[in-house]
């Protein structure tokens, strides 16, 4: 509401005042005047003023690009969803891409980005009478002074008609224009650039009326002008463009005008040196002292001039300094902005391959008996990789999960799937609701990957590639690691003693791991993404009380002070890897889903190898932990719907319902339901190992510290989330007491079952409870658990997703 203003007029007898009030006014609305008036508008003459035009906006669908062989989206996603969110979701990955076009969107700014000409004027600098320097000899013409030149090639033709000329008759000159002492210029033209020679030719313009352009038949030369003599003939010049030639037409007009002024003014000065000498003089007079023709020739091309200079006069508009911006900008963004959908490539600028090529200790030996050869590690070890930003710290990339062991290694384990699990064979039981399908991929191709790609948003020096070393749960990792510390001289028979004990622990543990070892090493070498290709220096020894991230990221920010790192217990080990940039034409790429990428060739198999050992292998894309920045966000252009579980600790040592639970290993499941008899979905992605149906596996489980109540885990799993999730999926935790120690008077099962916990993975309002969770363990498990408001407090389970 405006202001009301108060107005006082002033009258002999008293003070009026008088208070005028503004109406306020309301936007009008366009819609409904166009209605309103459509008649009157489709007869105005200045119609398209005030309407859009039909055809300013259209709408098309493109086509949506895939980098994949197949769609990311799981078979059957759209049926299984409910919810009308996902449904549109899933759509989002699936449809085409539909784009509005605006045609007149550059017509819709200011005057100053009005679309038009982008090359700025050729503003000549303009001299004024006040800025020219004074005490200059009288008989010197300002307008010789000021003497217009110029030098160039130019093509000429021969003197005849027009219409005989072709594109052959031109010939190549150097031409020269300068001005004689009489204040008249000639034009003359050399066979090359030395002008201190004499010239092939000259053309006085003396005589001449003016220079324009011409348009020619085909047949001859584009961008050519005339230069007109007062006796009807003309020269027939021709330049490289348009522009060159517009600018030799100005040159030679401006000589011209240059001319008849030094003339007109020698003519004024005659006429005042006249009249001071007492001599009227008369016109008869100025036209016998002069040419008798001049007068009429100036008129003439006075006219000639003055149509010139209107054909080639500059906006005025052009000099506002404001106006000047829009020629500073760039053609591209000067454009018509064109609706390009968003690219189906990695959004990551720097990707870097990570092949993993061996892991050799010093106890070496051959684990068939009597056998010979090949000489191997003498038990199994399995490798994590992940990357570290010490900056930020914290973990920036899942897990990639590597199996170095020799074939023979890896039969020293029987069946290396989790034991305890209730579920049916996977050969005879169809897959659930819920459960993820490998596609075109064979599983026995994906049972040891070696290669992995990590993608790095912004790489700098403070961030590691990690790796961390397990083996079969054995003991302490003390008594574990010494026999690879210990030098002594006779190390087969340290080997053979450590051979024996592995094989008895892979028999009855094979599905338990311990921390062994960790190493890691800088993976970029400056801020500009130069890799740096060394192996890994020092392998580490893991302490049992420095399991935790924390404790990791410590390590990683004195990674660069040695006095730190000697204190440090190291193992003897040779760990060999590759790393390099990856190839745009890189074949046998899967996705982290396990989704071919274009180009897929497959497991090509070796005509000397049976056909279960693909001769190359693929390599495996690894999820980025992008920051939640808005500068690092970008268009998710593939489906992948994963969820990253992380046990943190466990507070065990408050209960006495199990006093022997020490050595306690964590079993994770997925389940969709609480019920009686309900089973686990087959939804974890498994480590390398024996090939199933699929590479996915009911139950995962984290590595084992020994005679630890409260031990740290540093475990991942990931879970491949259903596309449609309900109140009734959960994390199922189950705790095992594992019994390493063999008592040869007592018979005891290699597990027993000490407690259970489980976190719903939605919230009430339907979203999935993300974060650091603290929860309380069960003595035992019953139908119907998630119900329960009170659980056992046995103890506390920290995990995060």
């Amino acid at each position: 509401m405006p202001a009301i203003p108060q107005i006082s007029v002033d009258r002999p007898e008293e003070d009026v005042a008088v208070e005028i009030k503004s109406s306020s006014s309301e936007p009008v609305d366009y819609e409904a005047f166009i209605f309103q008036r459509r008649s009157e508008i489709e007869r105005d003459p200045q119609r398209n003023l005030l309407t859009f035009p039909n055809d300013d906006v259209s709408a098309s669908s493109k086509p949506r690009s895939l980098r994949t062989v197949l769609d990311t989206v799981p078979p059957g996603a759209l049926k299984e969803a409910s919810s009308l969110m996902v449904k549109e979701c899933i759509k989002s990955y699936t449809t085409k891409w539909n784009s509005i076009e605006k045609k007149y969107e550059d017509y819709a700014g200011d005057y100053m980005q009005l679309p038009g000409s982008r090359d700025p004027p050729h503003l000549p600098e303009q001299v004024y009478e006040l800025d020219e320097e004074t005490g200059v000899e009288d008989d010197i013409s300002p307008v010789q002074k000021e003497g217009v030149t110029r030098r160039g090639w130019l093509y000429k033709a021969p003197a005849y008609g027009v219409a005989s000329i072709s594109i052959r008759s031109f010939k190549r000159r150097f031409f020269h224009l300068k001005q004689l002492p009489d204040s008249s210029y000639i034009l003359n033209y050399y066979k090359d650039e030395k002008i201190s020679k004499d010239p092939k030719g000259a053309i006085y313009l003396d005589s001449c009326i003016g220079a324009h352009m011409v348009s020619l038949t085909t047949k001859a030369r584009k961008h050519s002008f005339e230069i007109r003599m007062q006796d009807q003939s003309c020269h027939l010049l021709s330049a490289d463009s348009e522009q060159e030639a517009t600018e030799w037409i100005n040159t030679i007009n401006q000589a011209l005008r240059n001319t008849i002024e030094a003339q007109v003014s020698q003519k004024e000065k005659i006429d005042q040196e006249s009249k001071h000498n007492g001599d009227g003089g008369d016109l008869g007079s100025v036209k016998s002292s002069m040419h008798p023709e001049l007068i009429k020739y100036a008129r003439e091309t006075e006219q000639k001039n003055s149509l010139a200079r209107k054909e080639s006069r500059q906006n005025v508009f052009k000099i506002f300094p404001d106006f000047q911006n829009r020629y500073d900008k760039s053609s591209e963004d000067l454009k018509a902005c064109t609706i390009t959908p968003p690219s189906a490539l990695k959004a990551s600028h720097h990707r870097i391959m990570v092949a993993c090529k061996s892991l050799s200790f010093n106890l070496r030996g051959v684990v068939i008996d009597g056998a010979e050869e090949p000489v191997t590690n003498v038990e199994p070890f399995f490798v994590t990789l992940s990357l570290y930003d010490v900056a930020k710290g914290k973990k920036i990339s899942s897990d990639l999960h590597v199996d170095l062991n020799h074939p023979l290694v890896r039969r020293m384990i029987p069946g290396r799937s989790p034991t305890h699990t209730k579920r049916a064979s996977a050969t005879t039981e169809e897959l659930k609701a819920g459960e993820p399908i490998l596609q075109i991929v064979e599983p026995q191709w994906v049972a040891y990957p070696k290669q992995g790609i990590f993608s790095v948003t912004k790489p700098h020096n403070e961030i590691y590639l990690v790796a961390r070393i397990e083996k079969v749960l054995q003991g302490s990792i003390k008594s574990c690691a010494q026999p690879y510390m210990k030098y002594e001289n006779d190390s087969h028979k340290t080997a053979a003693k450590v051979l024996k004990h592995a094989k008895v622990a892979c028999q009855r543990l094979g599905h338990y791991r311990m921390p062994f070892a960790w190493t890691a090493k800088p993976l970029f070498l400056d801020d500009k993404g130069r890799i740096n290709t060394s192996d890994f220096d020092v392998v580490y020894k893991q302490e049992s009380s420095k399991l935790a991230e924390e404790d990791l990221l410590k390590f990683l920010s004195d990674f660069k002070k040695p006095d730190k790192l000697a204190k440090l217990e190291f193992i003897e080990c040779d760990f060999q890897i590759g790393l390099d940039t990856v190839p745009t034409d890189l074949p046998n790429i899967l996705t982290s889903t396990y989704v071919p990428v274009k180009p897929y060739i497959g497991p090509a198999v070796s005509p000397t190898k049976p056909a279960a050992l693909p001769s190359n292998e693929p390599v495996i894309e690894v999820d980025e932990f992008i920051s939640t920045s808005a500068a690092d966000q970008h268009p998710h252009m593939e489906y992948t719907n994963h969820c990253y579980i992380y046990p943190k600790c466990l507070n065990y040592d408050n209960q006495k319902t199990f006093t022997k639970a020490r050595n306690i290993a964590v079993i994770a499941e997925f389940k969709d339901s609480d019920g009686e008899g309900s089973q686990p979905l087959r939804c974890f992605y498994k480590r390398p190992g024996p090939p199933g149906i699929e590479p996915y596996t009911s139950r995962v489980s984290a590595a084992v510290l020994h005679h630890h109540e409260r031990p740290e885990f540093y475990e991942e799993w990931k879970l491949s989330l259903p596309t449609q999730l309900h109140h009734g999926h959960h994390i199922l935790f189950s705790f095992y007491h594992v019994v390493v120690d063999i008592n040869a008077k007592k018979k005891e099962s290699a597990q027993m079952e000490v407690g259970h916990a489980w976190v719903p993975l939605l919230t009430k309002d339907g979203r999935v409870d993300c974060g650091v969770h603290q929860v309380p363990v069960a003595g035992n498990l019953q139908p119907g658990y998630l119900g329960w408001q009170d659980q056992l407090n046995m103890g506390k389970v920290n995990n995060s997703f």
